[in-house]
């Protein structure tokens, strides 16, 4: 998923705080590619919890140059900005059960992976960027997943940048039980945000939502929140006036794989998309069409 606004990557971050209870937010980044990086840190966040990544490691004198592992509170929305808005592709966000010593331990594991010839003699052990979103993209890409399923194990979900500093939201493959609890947790936010909008139409639709009944009416909202998500629709206005459109014409209108690669282009504004579906589709509703709820994806 395609972030392009510092309104999105903070609506996303504080979505998945909030819905994933017990998540912690991290940034693990390179302080040493910009040498303003680490200060602009301590000057825009009273409320540091971090440790330097060389912080008692054969590289500890060269502490200076460390990667920073940062736990993000709730009071570090200035740095949030500024790393959004300056940043470089250096470094990504993730969400982890993990306290932060544990988090330094596993990326301690994972930079410094230990081989046969690097237990036993200090000059021959290997620095792996993984902190880099380029090598990070390049794990990510790479047939054999070994790598990436082990190094992102702890991370629910990452926000990193492409080659183009355009920020993108991954989620990592994991074995099937953590995919379980992932979807769970995925399943528990859509259904969060689809009551909180059920709300909102009743007080401006009713019409819309009178013709459903209760069930097919939760089925039918739930699947319009994930469709709208899945289209970069995260401000709570572009979600309700997708949903709208939605409840009034209908699945075989709006759910055809034309439609949804249209919805799915990033480059398309939201303000364009709505524009497309309510002067260039048909003006009919289809749910009469549809005898059964529509199964979400």
């Amino acid at each position: 998923m395609y972030i392009n606004t510092l309104e999105e990557l903070c609506f996303h971050l504080n979505n998945d705080r909030q819905f994933l209870s017990g998540q912690h937010l991290y940034l693990l980044f390179d302080s040493n590619l910009h040498n303003e990086l680490s200060s602009t840190y301590f000057q825009l966040d009273g409320t540091l919890e971090y440790y330097p990544i060389f912080l008692n490691t054969h590289l500890e004198e060269h502490i200076h140059c460390s990667p920073y592992l940062v736990k993000i509170s709730a009071d570090s929305q200035k740095f949030i900005e500024w790393f959004f808005t300056y940043g470089k592709q250096w470094g990504f966000f993730y969400l982890s059960e993990h306290s932060l010593d544990e988090a330094l331990k596993h990326w301690q594991s994972i930079i410094f992976p230990q081989t046969n010839d690097t237990k036993n003699n200090i000059e021959n052990h290997i620095l792996l960027r993984f902190y880099d979103p380029k090598i990070l993209r390049s794990i990510l890409c790479d047939e054999d997943q070994k790598k990436a399923t082990h190094a992102l194990a702890p991370c629910q979900f990452l926000y990193f940048q492409n080659e183009n500093n355009q920020w993108i939201k991954h989620t990592p493959k994991e074995d099937s039980a953590n995919v379980t609890q992932q979807d769970q947790g995925y399943s528990l936010y859509i259904k969060a945000i689809s009551k909180r909008s059920e709300l909102m139409l009743w007080d401006k639709s009713p019409h819309l939502m009178e013709k459903f009944s209760s069930l097919n009416l939760d089925t039918a909202i739930e699947q319009g929140v994930s469709i709208a998500l899945n289209s970069n629709f995260t401000q709570q206005d572009s979600i309700l006036a997708f949903l709208s459109l939605w409840l009034e014409r209908g699945p075989k209108i709006l759910g055809s794989q034309e439609i949804q690669r249209y919805l799915q282009t990033p480059s398309i504004p939201y303000a364009e998309k709505i524009y497309h579906l309510r002067e260039k589709t048909p003006q009919e509703d289809t749910w009469n069409q549809t005898p059964k709820p529509p199964i979400i994806i």
